[in-house]
């Protein structure tokens, strides 16, 4: 494949977005979103909220390899 033709693409918009931001912005919502309709326990929203913001971070990591390895 010819990298000339992929040269005036652009990137989606999910990909400049960085990891410890995704990983805040999902952190957040997902913890606000447990201690509303679940458990009102710290632990259970911390422990939550980190393991989904970590989740999101490493699909949103698996996601921008992907496209590396089609365009570039």
């Amino acid at each position: 494949m010819d990298q000339s033709e992929h040269a005036d693409r652009q990137p989606p918009w999910w990909y400049g977005i960085p990891p410890v931001a995704l990983f805040l912005m999902v952190y957040a919502v997902s913890a606000i979103f447990i201690f509303t309709m679940g458990s009102e326990s710290g632990i259970a929203w911390a422990s939550g909220g980190v393991v989904i913001g970590l989740a999101a971070a490493v699909v949103h990591g698996a996601a921008q390899a992907a496209y590396d390895r089609r365009h570039r």
